[in-house]
């Protein structure tokens, strides 16, 4: 039986440090989100779309130190 692939890098393996951030950042950045915007489908699906920007973004990325910033700075161009 073949696993489900989630969160794939360019070559092809599981990206376990984006699940590692969601699960560190999401509580926080969903809340945030969810403070700013009235229907909870909408805040999810703005919350999923931070970490596809976040993830598609990673090349550019250089300060770990400064994750959630970033994450919730592409939350609020959102909401």
């Amino acid at each position: 039986m073949k696993k489900a692939r989630t969160s794939l890098n360019p070559n092809g393996a599981i990206n376990s440090g984006i699940w590692q951030l969601w699960n560190e950042f999401a509580p926080q950045l969903g809340q945030f989100i969810r403070s700013r915007v009235a229907a909870r489908a909408t805040a999810e699906d703005i919350l999923h779309d931070v970490f596809v920007k976040f993830q598609g973004q990673l090349d550019e990325f250089r300060d770990p130190a400064k994750i959630k910033g970033w994450l919730f700075q592409i939350g609020r161009a959102h909401v």
